[in-house]
């Protein structure tokens, strides 16, 4: 027990390490993934509609951050709405389901390059 007590020290002064290592971790795949979008964003060449006026951000500025990315994004869900309505609303024959689903995320395929321009397909599900 007196060894015990004399090096538990040791052990907490692991596991304190161990939590800087990996906060370290954190911090550097973070800083990755945001340059990783960052980069991108800068390749498409995106650049804000007249409609970003109406979320911060002025329009023709080039999206190469979260704010301007954010403004876009908003953009394009307002004129997938006006032009499809929302998407549980649409039938499930609707042609323009999959022009809507493709309009909706700002950037994916580049930056989710497994995804590519097809999207799963799920199993259907009959109903008995």
């Amino acid at each position: 027990m007196k060894t015990l007590k004399r090096h538990l020290w040791v052990g907490a002064l692991a596991l304190g390490l161990l939590f800087i290592e990996l906060g370290t971790l954190f911090m550097v795949t973070g800083l990755d993934a945001k340059d990783m979008i960052r980069t991108a964003l800068a390749e498409e060449n995106v650049t804000t509609g007249a409609d970003a006026v109406e979320y911060g951000v002025p329009a023709g500025v080039l999206v190469t951050d979260a704010k301007t990315a954010e403004a876009q994004t908003e953009v394009i869900k307002k004129h997938s709405f006006d032009r499809y309505g929302r998407y549980t609303d649409m039938d499930r024959d609707d042609p323009n389901r999959e022009a809507y689903l493709k309009g909706r995320p700002c950037g994916t395929p580049s930056i989710w390059p497994s995804w590519g321009s097809e999207w799963p397909t799920w199993p259907s599900v009959s109903a008995r």
